[in-house]
Formats: structure tokens, sequence, C-alpha cells
């Protein structure tokens, strides 16, 4: 997923919240700024796998809350 960056953001600096409903729904929240001042118009590349998730592997999903 691609998200909005000025340069220092990491995937730690979200808040994922997973429901469990058919498919699963990813919500996804910042919790911490990018103050960094780099240009980054692409924004930043951020992954997270199923085991991250706490989800079987393949399992169906959306994100409810696309950030770019």
């Amino acid at each position: 997923m691609r998200v909005d960056s000025n340069g220092c953001t990491q995937a730690s600096d979200f808040e994922v919240a997973v429901a469990d409903n058919n498919p699963v729904e990813i919500t996804l929240r910042r919790t911490k700024q990018d103050l960094c001042k780099a240009l980054v118009p692409d924004g930043a590349e951020l992954r997270w796998t199923y085991a991250d998730l706490g989800l079987e592997a393949g399992a169906p999903a959306r994100i409810l809350n696309p950030l770019k």
C-alpha cells in the first residue's frame, strides 16, 4: 500500500485494526507523524504480511480506508 510520506514513514507508524468479517476488513490509522522534510511525491510503500495481521495466508481481505 502507498501512503503519504515526508521521508521517514514506516509501517510501525500505523495502527492496524482487523475486523473478522467476510471478507476480513482492515483499517489503518497513522499514530506517528512523519516530520521529515524530504520530497517524496509517490509516498512510501508499506507492507504487512498475512502473519503480521494474524490472518490465514490467502484469506480474502479489503482495506476500508485506503490512504493514498
